[in-house]
């Protein structure tokens, strides 16, 4: 019963920590949060949530972590 979800897209880790530490800073404020890799949500599966945060941290010159390539060119609503 999340009604939010930090879900992150990350190749060295970097916005993997920041998103677990943004869940757990939310958590602690008394939110109810999912926190999740892009790699392993369906695009349709966001829409469970009343809020997403999204961090990505892009890798060599720009250009997106594995994880959130898969997502590329989905019809992501917001």
């Amino acid at each position: 019963g999340a009604s939010t979800l930090v879900a992150f897209g990350s190749q060295t880790g970097t916005a993997a920590r920041l998103a677990e530490a943004t869940a757990q800073a939310l958590r602690q404020a008394g939110e109810k949060v999912a926190c999740a890799s892009l790699g392993v949500l369906q695009p349709a599966a966001l829409a469970a949530y009343e809020r997403t945060l999204l961090i990505v941290s892009t890798t060599g010159e720009g250009e997106l972590p594995d994880p959130a390539r898969r997502l590329r060119g989905s019809a992501i609503h917001c």
